[in-house]
């Protein structure tokens, strides 16, 4: 824009930047749209970032506990015989395993060796 104003054409200076129509499409050609292009690669990297940990967390985790219920579940199958005394086998060994784990861990092992 330029001013009617006799005195505007001889200033120099930042004064005078805002009558010169080419440093008004400079600033607007280059400094705000620069800024805003930034503005636009920052929030595009971001949205990158965030489409890599979706698939990473949601899609890796969220169908890989499914995945591996089904693999579980397939072992069990096998595991399955319908005889009862495997059954209560398997539920002694357990009862063992957990009481051996309890002594070792709260030091009543160490405190009937004597040491």
């Amino acid at each position: 824009m330029i001013s009617n104003h006799p005195d505007t054409n001889n200033r120099k200076g930042l004064f005078c930047l805002r009558y010169n129509h080419n440093c008004d499409r400079f600033i607007d050609g280059q400094i705000i749209d620069g800024f805003l292009h930034l503005i636009a690669r920052v929030f595009i990297w971001i949205g990158d970032f965030l489409k890599l940990l979706n698939t990473w967390l949601i899609d890796g985790v969220g169908d890989g506990i499914p995945e591996y219920v089904a693999k579980f579940g397939a072992w069990f199958r096998r595991v399955q015989t319908g005889r009862v005394q495997q059954y209560l086998l398997l539920v002694a060994i357990a009862a063992l395993l957990i009481v051996l784990v309890f002594a070792v861990s709260s030091g009543l092992l160490v405190q009937a060796s004597g040491g």
